[in-house]
Order: C-alpha cells, then sequence, then structure tokens
C-alpha cells in the first residue's frame, strides 16, 4: 500500500548554473499540484565554479570562438546571483500561479551535498539538468 501524500510532503527541486531552467521548474511545479504538496527550491552555488574562475588561465569563450573574456571569482559569483534571482523568479510565478506554497533559499557548496542535506524525508527530488528537452 503507498501512503498518499500528506501537507509535510514537499518537492525539493535542486538547481544550479543551468543556462534555463524553467523546464525543471515546471517540472517541480507539476508534480506538487499533483501531489498537493510544498514546493522548495534551492539554488547551490557550486564551489568549483567559482574555484575555477579563480584559476589564472580560466576564461569563456563566446559563441562562435571568435571572443575570449577572463573570468574571475567575481564576475562568476555575479553570474551565479543573477541565475539565482531568474530561478527564484520564475519558480515564484509558477508557483502561485498554481496556488502552491513555495520557499525558496541559496546556499554555497557542492551541489550534492546540498541537496542532500536539505532533503528531508519524505520529500520528492527533482534535479535541474540542462539535457532536459520539451521535445
Amino acid at each position: 500500500m503507498v501512503e498518499k501524500p500528506g501537507p509535510e510532503d514537499r518537492v525539493l527541486i535542486g538547481l544550479t548554473a543551468v543556462p534555463d531552467s524553467s523546464l525543471s521548474i515546471d517540472i517541480a511545479v507539476c508534480l506538487a499540484s499533483a501531489l498537493n504538496a510544498d514546493i522548495v527550491g534551492l539554488f547551490v552555488e557550486e564551489s568549483a565554479l567559482v574555484d575555477f574562475a579563480g584559476l589564472p588561465f580560466a576564461c569563456v569563450l563566446s559563441t562562435g570562438g571568435n571572443r575570449i573574456d577572463a573570468i574571475t571569482r567575481e564576475s562568476m559569483a555575479q553570474v551565479l546571483a543573477r541565475t539565482a534571482q531568474k530561478c527564484r523568479e520564475v519558480l515564484s510565478a509558477r508557483a502561485a500561479r498554481s496556488r502552491l506554497n513555495w520557499s525558496f533559499s541559496t546556499q554555497k557548496g557542492v551541489f550534492s551535498h546540498s541537496i542532500v542535506s536539505a532533503a528531508k524525508g519524505r520529500d520528492y527530488l527533482v534535479i535541474d539538468s540542462d539535457d532536459l528537452s520539451r521535445e
């Protein structure tokens, strides 16, 4: 026998620096709606990305490869902060439209460790991925 979802059920969506998290957020909102669960967004500022940005050879190639820009810890931190804010705004709008209780937080660290630490006993987990396709 499968237990029915209750008010303590949550859908935890793990978000990170993916160019477009909207499909992952849609999936999490759909799941939370079906389960009548709260939705919790957790954006993880990957420490490895920030560490990489601090290396002297770290750079970003533009699309087409005709421009190379140096990347610093500060510029990486800004990119991550903007991405987290965008994820929060998308989650907020979609959760409100579906009349779901929601929360959002940002942590610095290793993605897998942060998600495991944030998960509670009856959480349903959605992991953001840039491999998701709308097809």
